[in-house]
């Protein structure tokens, strides 16, 4: 098998590119497999969670991001040592010019054309930052079960959020804390907005699980001590995530409002699929009919805004908020009412639908219901007589 030594003496680094322009005179370009976030002067200091030169880091010469190699090499990557990780990444670094004592790394599958930049100002300076996204493959929500020891070597799943943040402004250690713990919550609303799924459990994702998060600062002597939520700084940088993960998430993965309101794509954190919701009911349809009909009824807004309106009522009786008998009750009625109002269902259905025991069942079965009514519209088989 090819190894990574090989791939990296092989890449041609070609010119650098650039890409956009930030807050405090600093660039961006691309160059081969990475983004370089890339600061004027020696004037500016990085904390980074990245595990390349992670931590607080004085004059780096540039913050990269990089995409991995992807395929099998990729993950056979993935469980080595650390040291591995950084020599590859130092090889990779000095094969771009960079000084690989100076480079702040982060990592990820996603494609750095698919980086999306931004800047907001606030009274007195100006915040930017350069992100890339993906959740649908590595999505979990804070408190998940846990999937792995520490002290065992896993592979991960693909899909990671890199967020750099660049602020005009000298931060204590602490604020740069503050600008990270802001970043990362805004990240989460963001998610729970898109209503992004875990792959852990059946909980919205407030994450990935290899999510990385650069703060990039200007020095100075009288630096700010801290970053409150109502300051006009506060603002700027969740302006910056949520506009700027938005974009990166859309571009990369197609994860937006028009993707996401999808009655399908609701049921899909509780593992309920299209053949799933297929294998509730023997269609008499053909299946091009089918697919249009499913298609067409999954996708319908107004559908999909009754299917997350539903499941927001099963995720209060999850939480102990709403009593879940009552819950299920209520579904019911509203699905009745909502969705198949008009519908002439045979006893059978109507007793399968009496007796569904949760809610997200209950809504797999109507999804089954009201596409095999609408492949039925569609059309039927032709007999030959």
């Amino acid at each position: 098998m090819i190894t990574w030594q090989e791939i990296i003496e092989a890449e041609e680094p070609g010119e650098r590119i650039h890409y956009g322009s930030l807050c405090a005179g600093i660039e961006v370009y691309r160059q081969s497999r990475s983004l370089l976030v890339i600061p004027p002067d020696d004037g500016f200091r990085v904390m980074c969670t990245g595990y390349c030169n992670g931590g607080f880091v004085e004059s780096p010469e540039a913050v990269v991001n990089t995409t991995g190699f992807g395929g099998d090499l990729e993950m056979t990557m993935m469980p080595e040592p650390l040291e591995v990780h950084n020599e590859c990444s130092r090889m990779h670094f000095s094969k771009l010019g960079l000084d690989p004592d100076r480079v702040v790394s982060l990592s990820t599958a996603a494609n750095m054309g698919n980086a999306a930049l931004y800047t907001a100002g606030y009274d007195g300076g100006e915040v930017s930052i350069a992100i890339t996204g993906g959740v649908r493959g590595n999505g979990g929500r804070a408190g998940d079960p846990a999937k792995h020891d520490e002290a065992v070597k896993y592979l991960e799943r693909k899909g990671t959020i890199i967020t750099i943040l660049c602020i005009d402004a000298p931060l204590s250690d602490g604020a740069m804390l503050d600008a990270m713990t802001i970043a990362v919550e805004t990240k989460s609303c963001v998610l729970q907005e898109l209503m992004a799924r875990s792959l852990y459990s059946t909980g919205i994702a407030t994450g990935s699980g290899t999510d990385q998060v650069a703060i990039m600062c200007r020095k100075g002597d009288d630096p700010l001590e801290s970053i409150g939520r109502d300051s006009g700084l506060a603002e700027a940088i969740a302006e910056c995530v949520w506009i700027g993960l938005y974009e990166t998430l859309d571009r990369q993965t197609a994860m937006n409002h028009v993707t996401q309101l999808d009655c399908l794509v609701s049921l899909s954190r509780f593992g309920i699929t299209p053949r799933g919701m297929r294998e509730e009911l023997r269609f008499d349809s053909t299946m091009s009919n089918l697919d249009s009909a499913e298609k067409e009824v999954s996708s319908d807004p107004r559908n999909a805004s009754v299917f997350y309106a539903m499941l927001a009522v099963h995720d209060r009786t999850e939480t102990g908020l709403v009593e879940p008998s009552e819950g299920l009750s209520f579904v019911k009625r509203m699905c009745k009412k909502l969705l198949l109002d008009g519908m002439d269902l045979n006893p059978v259905m109507r007793l399968r639908l009496e007796r569904t025991e949760d809610i997200p069942t209950h809504l797999r079965l109507v999804l089954a219901i009201m596409v095999q009514q609408r492949a039925t519209e569609l059309g039927g088989y032709d007999y030959v007589q």
